[in-house]
């Protein structure tokens, strides 16, 4: 009896270290799993703000073959003409983002100077919400009309949103940059890539997205209306777009919307 129950707890703690070593195993897969979802392949949000559907659509042909992603912020949205509306919900079809960017496009700590931050919800963002919703578009995100916003701000919309989008204008070293996604934070900023910013060259644009390959994070730019030659204000070169996209794709880096961000 002794020989048979000294083989049976022998057999039961080999047993055990089998099941133990399965679980171990089995939790490291699970850890490196979850770990490939926290850290993201290199990458660019390429956003757009206002109301120049004929443009974005016109980009979205020329760089359809690169198998680009774009974050439409649409303002004034209940200004736009039918087919306009058709080419939003498309956008969204084939995988686009269309975001806020406000009813009525209101610098908004200004307008807190003389009136309640309720007042600018129902002025700013309420309507726009339920545009959105009325005509099946899917509201994620926000970007700040003109980059203004503060604190109060962005404690009030972090309610309405997932995610918000400021501006930054500088040009330092891009390890100093903030124009990257911080995953501490639901406010991100972006850089500018229209022509006339005094800050934006190409060679610049280069190395911000060089040290987000090197560094394994995500770029956050943002423009206006894509034009194929530049003549105004708030206009990005069709080029620089080519460049972007080339960029990503030699690199191996991926576009991101900003619902994919959070």
């Amino acid at each position: 009896m002794n020989v048979i129950s000294s083989k049976f707890w022998a057999l039961l703690s080999f047993c055990f270290l089998i099941l133990l070593v399965f679980l171990f195993y089995a939790e490291m897969n699970y850890y490196q799993s979850k770990t490939k979802n926290i850290i993201p392949q290199a990458g660019v949000v390429l956003s757009f703000d206002d109301d120049y559907v004929a443009e974005w659509q016109m980009a979205d042909d020329y760089l359809k073959n690169y198998h680009w992603k774009a974050t439409f912020f649409v303002s004034k949205i209940n200004k736009i003409k039918y087919p306009q509306l058709i080419q939003l919900l498309k956008f969204q079809q084939n995988g686009h983002e269309i975001a806020g960017h406000g009813w009525l496009h209101t610098k908004a700590p200004l307008y807190l100077k003389n009136h309640s931050i309720a007042s600018y919800m129902n002025l700013e963002i309420l309507p726009m919400q339920n545009f959105f919703r009325q005509n099946n578009l899917k509201l994620h995100s926000f970007s700040y009309p003109y980059g203004e916003r503060n604190e109060i701000l962005d404690k009030n919309l972090y309610q309405k949103f997932k995610i918000l989008r400021g501006t930054t204008y500088a040009s330092f070293e891009p390890e100093r940059q903030n124009c990257y996604n911080d995953y501490a934070s639901r406010l991100v900023l972006g850089w500018g890539i229209d022509d006339f910013y005094p800050q934006f060259s190409i060679t610049y644009l280069e190395k911000l997205l060089a040290f987000a390959k090197k560094n394994n994070k995500i770029l956050i730019l943002y423009a206006h209306k894509p034009v194929k030659a530049v003549k105004g204000k708030y206009e990005v070169d069709l080029k620089t777009l080519v460049f972007i996209c080339q960029y990503v794709q030699k690199n191996n880096m991926k576009f991101y919307t900003f619902k994919d961000l959070n």
